[in-house]
């Protein structure tokens, strides 16, 4: 299993992602939109689109939809990669709102589908990437401590990030199939608590927010490896 090794390393292959910003203060880049089947509302950026064979589709924390740090997050992860990133409106069925956001972004000509989640959202994904030609990846950011029942069903690579209080999970890692394991990666962010990352966190706290950076840089790096651009 994969590590990081330092935070030079982080800035090095991703520096060029947006800073955090006061999110009382900041202005979303992308709009609000609708699917045009059951009307599920999502938000959607794209910033300086390079690749349009790829999407990531966020899942947020509990805090839910609305919040402007969730969606700050979005329009990092969309300048990192320079493609799509759209955040669904989930807090109900969850399976059926996926598939209909997937199939409205394959209308579009896009191929491959990458999913990060924040808390609630991570635990959703540990769920959904057990179901087939869904996501090609899966991030998990501050999710929870999962088992190794259910690292077994997992039929993606994923990056799991989890805070100090979701702590080390061998088991899970582990359990990972063959040709998942091998792909997948693990960084423990043990210095700061659960939701730091998101929509419940605070930004003004300087280690909160360098790590919340952090976090998002390397699940950039991750799915430029596993999802490269075609040539």
């Amino acid at each position: 299993m994969a590590s990081a090794d330092s935070t030079n390393e982080l800035a090095q292959c991703c520096g060029d992602l947006p800073r955090l910003e006061n999110p009382s203060e900041y202005t979303v880049k992308g709009t609000i939109k609708k699917t045009p089947n059951s009307g599920i509302p999502y938000y959607e950026v794209a910033i300086d689109v390079k690749r349009t064979d790829l999407a990531v589709i966020q899942f947020y924390d509990i805090v839910g939809f609305e919040s402007s740090q969730t969606k700050q997050q979005a329009d990092r992860i969309s300048a990192g990669l320079g493609c799509k990133v759209v955040t669904p409106d989930f807090f109900l069925t969850v399976l059926e709102r996926t598939r209909e956001i997937i199939e409205v972004l394959r209308g579009e000509g896009i191929t491959k589908f990458a999913h990060v989640g924040h808390c609630w959202g991570g635990v959703q994904g540990v769920f959904l990437a057990t179901v087939p030609d869904l996501f090609h990846a899966l991030g998990l950011i501050h999710a929870r401590t999962f088992t190794a029942e259910q690292g077994a069903k997992i039929l993606v690579p994923i990056i799991n990030l989890p805070s100090k209080n979701e702590g080390l999970q061998p088991e899970f890692h582990e359990a990972l199939r063959p040709g998942v394991k091998e792909l997948s990666e693990f960084h423990l962010y043990d210095d700061v608590p659960h939701g730091f990352s998101s929509g419940r966190s605070d930004w003004s706290d300087p280690l909160l927010k360098q790590r919340a950076e952090e976090v998002i840089q390397e699940y950039v790096t991750f799915i430029k490896k596993i999802l490269p651009k075609p040539e």
